[in-house]
């Protein structure tokens, strides 16, 4: 499924410091991960997960990430 046009909206809690989520969707999987950015107001592709210390701002927080391999979805999401 992930090789098809798809994307998978996963939620990266604010507590989790490691980046645990993203890590894995970025490492293991091999997907492209975008996260909205409400200072830029849009979403931001990102190439590693050290954006995040900057986003993740509370920890009692839920932050979405959409990980997809799906050239379509990257022209949506940006």
């Amino acid at each position: 499924l992930m090789h098809r046009d798809c994307v998978v909206i996963c939620e990266e809690h604010g507590s989790d410091t490691t980046h645990g989520i993203t890590r894995h969707l970025l490492e293991e999987m091999s997907l492209r991960v975008f996260v909205f950015d409400p200072r830029a107001c849009r979403f931001n592709r990102l190439d590693g997960i050290k954006r995040l210390d900057s986003i993740k701002r509370h920890p009692w927080v839920g932050y979405n990430v959409f990980a997809t391999s799906s050239a379509l979805w990257e022209e949506r999401l940006l």
